[in-house]
Order: structure tokens, then sequence, then C-alpha cells
């Protein structure tokens, strides 16, 4: 969850060696989520895209920033 806020997950897509952020990923839900519910597994998260945030400042080392509304999770099996 995100700091502060048990409606929120925040994520982060990187390059295979993680020295390159592509994006960090805000998906708001519109309950509290039980994050020991998806642990020990793989995850699909999605939502309504609210916004995009591009970095503009290239000495930075991430891309940009998403935040989803309505946000819903599932185990893949």
């Amino acid at each position: 969850t995100v700091k502060g806020d048990e409606k929120a997950v925040r994520t982060v897509a990187t390059n295979a060696a993680g020295s390159e952020i592509h994006s960090f990923d805000y998906v708001l839900f519109d309950e509290k989520i039980a994050s020991k519910d998806f642990s020990g597994g793989k995850i699909f998260l999605g939502g309504t895209l609210r916004r995009i945030e591009f970095n503009e400042d290239l000495s930075k080392p991430w891309v940009m920033r998403m935040v989803f509304d309505k946000g819903f999770a599932a185990i893949v099996k």
C-alpha cells in the first residue's frame, strides 16, 4: 500500500537491470485492501486511468507516473 493510504497501491516498472524506471503506477481502490490476500503470487492490477504525468527532467531516472481510479486486483493463475 502507499504510505498513509490503505486504499492505494504503488508499483514501479523498470528495465530488466532495475537501473531505469519506466513508470510509477498508483492504483486507487474504492475500499481498503488487504495486501496479505495478494502476497506470494503474480497479481493483475487495473483501473480507470485518471492521469499521466511525464517527467521532463531527463536527469532523473523515471519516465512517467500513471494514476488509476476504481482499482481492482486479481491473482493470476
